[in-house]
This record gives C-alpha cells, sequence and structure tokens, in this order.
C-alpha cells in the first residue's frame, strides 16, 4: 500500500540558519533556556519548523530529530505536573503552553513522517535492517498520538487527519512486518520503546475513555497506566463476534476515533474494518482490583479509580433511557464548593480555603475593610466571585479580620456569619441546549469568566416565573469541550434539587485535624436512604468520623460507602451519630 501523509514542502536548498552538524546541534540545544519554558519552546519550534523544511539525507534528519527529544520530554514533565484549573485566566495560562508543546509535537511527527518518506523513495530493499523506516514508523506513531493528546488535555476537538495518518502507518508497519519491531533506547523516560502496534493501540485505547469526561490532566495519567500493557488488546481483521461488550470498530478511512461494535447494524461493516478487543485488559485490571499484592501493576495515588474507570468506559456504551428534549432560554450558574455552601445560607466564618484534606489552595480571602468594600473577592479554588461589603462583618475591627483560619491563642472565636443573599454571588447566565430529567446541556458562546471543570459541583438557578427567581439545584460537569472558536460546551448530572449548607472537619482521633471545610448535604442531614454528603476531595475516609456545624446544631456522623470521588469532591452516604458532647 502506498503513503499519503501531510508533510511541508522542502526548500531547494538548504536553510543557513539550521544547524546541520549533530555535534553542535547537541551543543546548542543542551544550551537552551530550560529555565524560562516559553523561551525554550519558541526557540525548540523555530529549529524544528526550518529543520523540516530543508532538504538532507534520512540518515541525517533522523539523527537530528532524535537529539530534540530531550527537551521535548521536559516540556511533557511540565504540562503533566500542571495542577488543577481554577480560573479562567489559569486555564488560557496553561493552553498557552499546552498549544506550544502541541506544536512541537506536531513538527515532531513532520519530521519523522518525512524520514519514512525519503527512506522508502531510496528504494532499499532492506526490510529488516532499515533502521530508518523502522523508527520513523514508530516515532510518527507516537508524535500523532501526543498531538491528540495534547487537544484532549486541553477538551479541544481532535486536529484533521491525524486519526487518517495513523490508521496508514499501523496498516503500512504491519504489512511489511515492521509494527512488532522495538526501536533503539531514546534519550527520554522508555514510553518510546514501544513497538508501532503497541504505540497504536495505546491511543485508540486512551481515546475509548472519553477524555472529554475526564477532569483537567486526567487523560496524560491515564495514557501512562497503559503503558505497559496497552499490546495486550488485541487487533484483528473484522470476525464474527458473540460477545460485544469491549469491542470497537476501526474504520480506517474515517478520521475519527473507534466506536463500539454495538452501534453499527448488522451486516453494514465492510472486509476494510479492524476490531480492537478491550477485554485482555478489563480481566488483567479486575484482577489488579482484586489482588492484594499492589506491586502487579503501577501504583500511585487514583491508580485503582482511573482502572475502574477504563473497565466501565470500554464495555458496553450506556443507554440514555429518558432521551433529552431540546431547550431554549437562560440558567444561572454558580461554581465552587464554598461559594455554594454561602449562597445558600453557610455561616461559617474561618472556613479553611483548602479544595481537600492537605491542599493550600486560598479561598475567600482579603485583608482589610478597605479592599473589601472596593473588591469582588475571586475565589482561587472555583474561579467565582464574591462581592463582600463590610455590612456583612460587624463592624471595622472584624473587617479586618483574615478569612482564612489563622488560629491564634488570644484570638476568641468568631461569630456566625449572617447569610449572603445570592445577589452578592456573580453567578453568570449560560445557553441551555437540552435537558432530562438527570441532566442538561449547556453552551456559553463567548468566554465565561468563571472557570468550570469536568468533576466540580455547580449551583444551577432555573428560571422562575415571571416576577420570581428560580430555585437553584446542585450539579456536577460530566464532560466539557472547547470549540476552536471560544465556545464553551458542557454536560451537567443533576445531584440534587436543593443541599443543605453544612462545615465539616474530621475528629482528631482520625488523625485530620480539625480545619473546617465547606460541605453540602443532598438533600438534608436526615440520614435517609437518599441522603449523601459532598466534601473536599480527600476527606472521606471510609468508618471514619466528621464533625458536621449547621449553623444551628454541632452533629457527629460516620461515613460510610463512597458514591463517587472526582478531582474536587467526594460524596458517600453516612451514619448520623448524634450531637457533640460538651466535653468534645
Amino acid at each position: 500500500m502506498g503513503l499519503t501523509l501531510s508533510v511541508p514542502a522542502m526548500s531547494a536548498q538548504p536553510d543557513p540558519s539550521v544547524e546541520i552538524r549533530p555535534v553542535y546541534a547537541r551543543e546548542w540545544i543542551e544550551s537552551l533556556p530550560y529555565a524560562n519554558p516559553l523561551n525554550l519552546v519558541t526557540a525548540l519550534h523555530r529549529a524544528l519548523a526550518a529543520l523540516n523544511r530543508s532538504p538532507m539525507k534520512p540518515v541525517l534528519r533522523l539523527e537530528l530529530l532524535e537529539l530534540y527529544l530531550k527537551p521535548y520530554g521536559y516540556l511533557m514533565e511540565l504540562e503533566e505536573k500542571q495542577g488543577p484549573v481554577h480560573s479562567i485566566a489559569g486555564l488560557e495560562k496553561n493552553r498557552a503552553g499546552t498549544d506550544a508543546t502541541k506544536n512541537i509535537a506536531h513538527e515532531l511527527a513532520l519530521g519523522y513522517k518525512l524520514v519514512l518518506l525519503g527512506a522508502l523513495q531510496q528504494k532499499k530493499r532492506l526490510w529488516g535492517k532499515n533502521r530508518e523506516v523502522a523508527v520513523a514508523l514508530q516515532r510518527a506513531t507516537l508524535f500523532l498520538s501526543h498531538v491528540l493528546l495534547h487537544a484532549y488535555h486541553e477538551y479541544l476537538p481532535t486536529p484533521p487527519r491525524v486519526w487518517l495518518e495513523l490508521a496508514q502507518l499501523h496498516a503500512y508497519g504491519m504489512e511489511n512486518e515492521q509494527g512488532e519491531v522495538r526501536p533503539p533506547k531514546a534519550e527520554i523516560d522508555g514510553s518510546l520503546q514501544c513497538t508501532l502496534a503497541e504505540a497504536y493501540k495505546r491511543i485508540l485505547l486512551t481515546s475509548l475513555v472519553d477524555p472529554y469526561h475526564l477532569a483537567y490532566g486526567d487523560v496524560w495519567k491515564i495514557y501512562r497506566l497503559l503503558g505497559d500493557c496497552a499490546g495486550d488488546a488485541g487487533l484483528s481483521p473484522l470476525h464474527t463476534v458473540d460477545q460485544p461488550a469491549g469491542i470497537f470498530v476501526i474504520e480506517p478511512a474515517s478520521d475519527s476515533r473507534p466506536r463500539a461494535f454495538v452501534d453499527y447494524e448488522a451486516g453494514s461493516l465492510d472486509g476494510n474494518v479492524l476490531l480492537l478487543d478491550a477485554n485482555p485488559l478489563v480481566q488483567r485490571f479486575k484482577g489488579r482490583l482484586e489482588s492484594s499484592d499492589k506491586s502487579v501493576e503501577p501504583s500511585g495515588a487514583g491508580t485503582e479509580s482511573f482502572l475502574k474507570y477504563m473497565i466501565r468506559s470500554w464495555g458496553l456504551p450506556p443507554q440514555r433511557h429518558t432521551p433529552r428534549r431540546g431547550s431554549d432560554g437562560q440558567i444561572r450558574l454558580l461554581t465552587g464548593l464554598s461559594n455554594l455552601y454561602y449562597l445558600l445560607g453557610g455561616t461559617a466564618t474561618e472556613l479553611d480555603g483548602s479544595s481537600s484534606f492537605g491542599s493550600r489552595d486560598l479561598d475567600h480571602v482579603f485583608d482589610t475593610k478597605q479592599e473589601a468594600e472596593t473588591l469582588d473577592v475571586i475565589s482561587v479554588k472555583s474561579g467565582g466571585v464574591v462581592t463582600v461589603s463590610a455590612s456583612h462583618w460587624g463592624g471595622e475591627e472584624e473587617g479586618k479580620r483574615p478569612l482564612q483560619r489563622r488560629p491564634q491563642a488570644q484570638e476568641k472565636k468568631p461569630a456566625a456569619r449572617p447569610p449572603l443573599s445570592p445577589d452578592s454571588f456573580s453567578a453568570e447566565y449560560w445557553e441551555l441546549v437540552n435537558q432530562g430529567p438527570g441532566g442538561l446541556g449547556i453552551v456559553k458562546h463567548i468566554r465565561p469568566n468563571y472557570a468550570i471543570g469536568v468533576g466540580g459541583t455547580i449551583g444551577i438557578q432555573f428560571p422562575g416565573k415571571a416576577g420570581q427567581e428560580g430555585r437553584w439545584a446542585l450539579g456536577a460537569v460530566r464532560w466539557l469541550s472547547i470549540a476552536d472558536s471560544g465556545e464553551y460546551q458542557a454536560g451537567v448530572q443533576l445531584l440534587s434539587p436543593r443541599a443543605t449548607p453544612v462545615a465539616v472537619r474530621a475528629t482528631s482521633a482520625f488523625g485530620q485535624g480539625a480545619s473546617l471545610r465547606a460541605g453540602l448535604a443532598l438533600p438534608d442531614l436526615d440520614g435517609g436512604s437518599e441522603s449523601s454528603l459532598i466534601s473536599p476531595r480527600g476527606t472521606y475516609r471510609k468508618g471514619g468520623v466528621l464533625v458536621v456545624e449547621t449553623g444551628e446544631q454541632v452533629l457527629k456522623l460516620r461515613m460510610e460507602s463512597l458514591e463517587e470521588t472526582t478531582g474536587s469532591y467526594d460524596r458517600y452516604t453516612f451514619t448520623l451519630l448524634g450531637e457533640m458532647d460538651a466535653g468534645e
């Protein structure tokens, strides 16, 4: 089969600004400003773009490209270490860095495609010995995969032709017995040591976990987890399928990710398609979850939750039992657990601003009465804004006290905070696209002022009757997509039509200290079978005891079963243990 790969137009003469002597190119790369990522990525992109448009022999081009793997690996480490995004400004800052790194991956993919095409044009009959062909096939597949991953990381649409070229490279390599060739060791981590077949399966499997449903940055964690086991998945021509769960269809002529086998009508598939079988990995991950030997698979924070998520994603696709109906109109949306706590009437004055036990994010902090009179207080955690006036705080001295807990021996416990009105919060309007009993689709045609993220809590105010405000419901963002034009689309699951604000802290006996954090009881604290509690991620410990302050009572409860954990909150059932004793 022939290859139709997109490559840049070549200059008639070599670019004199391009260093083509490997020894000096290495010295230049090592001298780059690694402490300044912006200057680093600018220099790398300029050099790679010039290299990819200068004529040279495939052997030399390959040697030069391999030198750029080390700085690219450094940029990847920076991207994977990006923390949760708490504001639109933070998202845009991260996006600028990710876009730059994605451009480097794109240029590397172009370079290796040039190596491949150049080596094949030389018509060397050295299959099995032609190092340039084997390495270029694998590297081009890897860096095209990274282009997709950078897009998923930013919730952006996938770039055109990437899936088409990935299918071509895989088919060409397998046809010419290069699919299982392991390339020589590179200068960065072992992720580049996989075979062409493993690299292709890895990006296929990653795309099937639906990255737009993942919290920010989690797509890279899943991709890493698949690094040493993606090869276990089956990839074969069309055949009879008895059990469709875990089977996906790859259409090489389609510029899209695989689709579930059950999405196709019987007899509608032609002989050109491939079937991806994820069931070997499903069984492996189930064994990992059931095993007491944690060394069987890679371990780390959140690994088990990712394994469970992949098992669910590769099963039969969920069916919507109650179809969404098209809707129009606007809803008001407020982000952030702390904001929702105060919006719904919470009165605690000394909530710890941490988003989770052990984190150090600040939330609702200002220093003086004058600042409170003139500033909208921005929640660093949620991106939401609260307009605060000194009248809320009972005088000048109270206005000077920071809201962040700073315990001192002589400090008196502040009085309960008067509840803020909903007008004190800067909720944003979003357009309602569709709605069903369990959720809704929303869109923002322009850049939102406050960030939302997959797995984050949001308050939703539906339109009320004429002259009346609608009710506030509690939801969670389940998927997010950002168009190149800047339009935001999101899917929201409705968690409860109402919620009760509570302030929670772990008992000292359970080893988590006494810091108060915002929580929400769904729908209240009556302890019924439908009741659950939401608190910052990291709060939940099975069987642990929490102290819960409602403004009127101080109660104790025992955490029972974990219903859900996301990047920002834990949701779990509980059993009420009664009121706190005076001496506790």
